[in-house]
């Protein structure tokens, strides 16, 4: 079927503006779609939908998960129980990055990343770019390494640690 073509390249072949659903809520958690598309493939329901604060894309399985992919290659994968995978479809924890990651602040800040205790009540390490430090056990390094508590290097080469001074 045809619609704003004569040849028709596809059971259905719009050319042109289509719009699907208008004021039906399709999305399973969300109210008040302003549009959104259903497709049905053999009783698995996918869809896109957009309201006023976001757009939403899923379907109506608790097996299945959601990848993006570019180039026929899933580059981001979301399983249903939600852990996050990038450059991986098999994410084993909440955020599993497959390959190598940059994590870049828009600004230097004295705690541009922080690493906290499952609470959010404690800071387990910090990156301070403004002054090049890293914090272990604190909130403000002092040094380019500062860390509070014990610290234990277990290495079997002859060298385990080396100190070395910047003035020899």
């Amino acid at each position: 079927l045809g619609i704003g073509t004569t040849s028709p390249d596809y059971a259905l072949d719009v050319d042109g503006n289509a719009q699907f659903g208008l004021n039906e809520d399709l999305t399973p958690s969300s109210t008040g779609t302003v549009g959104q598309l259903l497709v049905d493939g053999n009783g698995y329901n996918s869809w896109w939908a957009m309201d006023g604060t976001a757009m939403y894309l899923g379907h109506n399985s608790a097996a299945r998960g959601l990848g993006l992919m570019t180039d026929e290659t899933t580059r981001l994968f979301i399983t249903s129980g939600g852990n996050i995978g990038i450059g991986t479809t098999a994410p084993s924890t909440t955020l599993h990055v497959s390959g190598t990651a940059l994590f870049k602040n828009g600004s230097d800040s004295t705690s541009a990343l922080q690493i906290q205790n499952a609470a959010g009540t404690s800071n387990l390490l910090i990156a301070d770019t403004t002054n090049t430090r890293i914090g272990i056990g604190t909130v403000s390094p002092s040094t380019t390494l500062d860390i509070v508590g014990a610290a234990r290097v277990n290495n079997t080469s002859t060298t385990a640690i080396q100190i070395k001074s910047s003035s020899t």
